[in-house]
């Protein structure tokens, strides 16, 4: 995992893409490393450059696994209950992460196309922030449908949640209850917010309460 999960942040799913994307790297590798071995007495029987070709092979088509392997597993989109953040693995030592927040996403769409496509059951799923220069996309992604209600669920929740409007006391549609709306609001704040809220709820008590005396007397 390459990103910092913030506080009650938890990754809900990582989509990669489809393992099948990558069937010819696979094959090459698997020619790589098995065929020397049909030949091994051949090329032993050689010398140096029989046995130099064996090792070779061995060792170009390891490489060419272990990166593969790295890649498809690095590269990937991670789905929070905050945001999505996609790690583009570009090799070994590079690496670009591009992350949008929920509060911010305007449109996530996901179709599959194609014969290969709609055969193993991979697309591409596009995601956008609200201002529009800011995309993610990601080709070739397994159950790509499903990635994008997965998104726009997460997205819901988190508008109930942690948004502006989550927090409001008359809302009858809402999922959680709305004192526990509040508490996993203000749980993030700072000490100079919550003090501000407490002189708030300090003053609308005692205005409460000395109404309450008065319609006593």
């Amino acid at each position: 995992m390459s990103i910092k999960l913030e506080k009650n942040e938890q990754i809900i799913f990582i989509a990669r893409k489809h393992g099948i994307v990558y069937l010819w790297r696979w094959i090459l590798s698997f020619l790589l490393i098995v065929a020397p071995f049909f030949f091994m007495f051949w090329l032993f029987q050689r010398g140096f450059w029989g046995q130099s070709a064996f090792f070779a092979s061995l060792a170009i088509g390891l490489f060419i696994l272990i990166r593969t392997v790295f890649l498809w597993k690095k590269n990937s989109a991670i789905i929070t209950t905050h945001r999505v953040a996609d790690i583009d693995q570009r090799g070994f030592f590079d690496q670009f992460v591009t992350e949008i927040f929920y509060d911010q996403l305007d449109n996530v769409s996901g179709h599959i196309k194609g014969f290969w496509g709609t055969l193993w059951r991979y697309g591409v799923v596009s995601i956008q922030n609200a201002n529009g220069n800011m995309e993610i996309i990601l080709e070739k992604v397994k159950q790509p449908v499903f990635i994008q209600q997965k998104i726009n669920e997460m997205r819901k929740n988190f508008k109930i949640k942690y948004s502006d409007e989550a927090v409001c006391l008359e809302c009858k549609t809402k999922k959680i209850e709305p004192l526990r709306a509040i508490e996993e609001k203000i749980s993030e704040w700072e000490i100079n917010k919550l003090l501000k809220l407490k002189n708030i709820l300090d003053n609308k008590i005692r205005a409460l309460l000395k109404n309450n005396n008065d319609n006593k007397q």
